[in-house]
């Protein structure tokens, strides 16, 4: 019977090795379970602050593309605008032109400067009584 109380000793000792195990690796598989959950939650919580991060990053896209397309049609109003002074400022220089060569040959024709100098001289004189007659008032 030596023989045979051995095995049921060496049997409740395996047992209670087995036992022994499951409690650890039961212990060890519910603190993985814990650790996933914890993990679960932790990114739960990192998606929810970077769709967070997302929405104020598109919201800021949005406000760019506003204002840049406030700036373009401001840049278009203001071609426009350029066009326009530009167009004036070509008739204005060519109006110049027109005069500064009349005026040429008003001097080539008068026989000299001395009309010109006359003509300078009297609207000079009117400018100054304009000028005299509306400060006193």
């Amino acid at each position: 019977m030596l023989g045979g109380g051995d095995i049921r000793t060496r049997g409740n000792m395996n047992r209670s090795r087995d036992n022994g195990r499951a409690e650890l690796l039961g212990d060890a598989a519910a603190r993985r379970g814990e650790d996933v959950r914890v993990e679960m939650a932790d990114e739960d919580r990192g998606v929810g602050i970077n769709d967070h991060q997302l929405q104020v990053l598109g919201e800021k896209v949005a406000t760019i593309k506003n204002l840049s397309s406030a700036i373009h049609n401001d840049v278009q109003e203001q071609l426009s605008f350029l066009d326009e002074m530009q167009l004036r400022l070509g008739q204005t220089t060519d109006s110049l032109r027109a005069t500064t060569s009349k005026l040429q040959d008003l001097i080539n024709e008068g026989g000299g400067n001395m009309p010109l100098c006359y003509l300078v001289l009297f609207i000079t004189f009117i400018f100054l009584v304009l000028y005299y007659l509306t400060k006193s008032k």
